[in-house]
């Protein structure tokens, strides 16, 4: 029996504890400052935009559609600029 209940887009944010997320943002960024190749500084440029968005309060929100991300992916992924939907 299938599950007729819409799909939540809610955030868990709340949950997520936004000093851990600071911490490994800030934990990637020496590595991948001393790998001069075009992922490494990429990523760099995905973890520093990450680091801006927790300072201006607006960490977990798609770029694309302003929804937020959830829990697992920013967990999985602190850097992510986008939610499921909008990066398929």
């Amino acid at each position: 029996m299938m599950n007729s209940a819409p799909v939540k887009f809610e955030s868990d944010l709340s949950r997520i504890d936004l000093a851990v997320i600071r911490r490994e943002l800030n934990a990637m960024l020496p590595e991948l400052k001393t790998n001069p190749g075009g992922r490494a500084q990429l990523r760099r440029l995905q973890v520093e935009a990450a680091l801006r968005k927790l300072d201006r309060g607006a960490y977990g929100r798609c770029e694309a559609c302003s929804r937020p991300v959830i829990k697992a992916r920013l967990l999985a992924a602190p850097y992510v600029r986008y939610c499921a939907l909008c990066c398929e």
